[in-house]
């Protein structure tokens, strides 16, 4: 189950990983149900990436599918996956 101390941990990964790369993010996590649970917009981060952030996490759960796949054909069906914006992806085996 998706809690709010773990869309935080998720999304202090995530910042982690965009300041690594350099790349400010918005970023979004969703639960179980694909219903967003946290969002947040790195300082720096478009601001018209917000909604696309929100839309390709639903998107990701929703066809059970990694994000940076969404669009390509290419899926991880083995993997549930609750965050997942730009390049940067938060997998939990689902079984």
């Amino acid at each position: 189950m998706m809690t709010m101390n773990k869309a935080r941990l998720i999304i202090e990964a995530a910042i982690t990983k965009a300041k690594e790369i350099g790349r400010p993010m918005n970023i979004a996590v969703v639960d179980a149900g694909a219903s967003l649970t946290a969002c947040m917009r790195m300082d720096g981060a478009w601001l018209g990436s917000i909604d696309i952030a929100i839309n390709k996490a639903f998107t990701a759960k929703a066809f059970d599918i990694a994000s940076h796949s969404a669009g390509t054909g290419s899926a991880w069906p083995e993997a549930a996956c609750f965050f997942l914006p730009g390049k940067i992806q938060v997998c939990s085996r689902a079984r």
